[in-house]
């Protein structure tokens, strides 16, 4: 009978440490996604809702959301483990967005739009500028790998 509560017991404790992991993972995965729309200052000021759970979930602003769907058909990392997924996804939206105003049909190629995506990490002091491209946290990034990045997203 002791035997059969004890295992009882480690279940729930089984299950209990089950479900704590995983809201873990899940409140890392949308500190990424959230940071990527917005500041913490600004997210504050969010709509927010409970879920069955009573977790809290910010919603964002209509508008937000709006311009977020242009970067539904990138392909970059999904899950943010690494800096350099951060880099890879920044790179991407970065591309995204230049594409969408600078087109192929005006004769701006993704090796401009990947120079592009460079220079605004210099300009927005991300990174440093040499002969060969960029230094980030002592990587550096190069327009040719930023161009194989966007690629192989499939831009055009």
């Amino acid at each position: 009978m002791v035997k059969a509560e004890l295992d009882m017991e480690l279940k729930k404790c089984a299950s209990a440490l089950e479900k704590t992991r995983t809201d873990l993972e899940e409140r890392r995965e949308s500190y990424w996604k959230d940071s990527l729309l917005a500041e913490p200052e600004e997210r504050m000021k969010w709509t927010i809702e409970f879920d069955a759970e009573n977790r809290i979930h910010p919603i964002p602003p209509d508008d937000l959301v709006a311009n977020e769907r242009m970067f539904e058909k990138a392909k970059y990392p999904r899950k943010l483990v690494k800096r350099l997924d951060l880099d890879a996804r920044f790179q991407v939206r970065v591309a995204v967005i230049f594409r969408s105003y600078l087109r192929q049909d005006y004769g701006i190629s993704l090796k401009t739009i990947s120079r592009l995506t460079l220079l605004t990490y210099i300009c927005g002091d991300i990174g440093k500028e040499q002969s060969d491209g960029v230094l980030v946290d002592r990587r550096k990034i190069t327009v040719g790998a930023v161009d194989q990045k966007i690629r192989a997203e499939s831009m055009k």
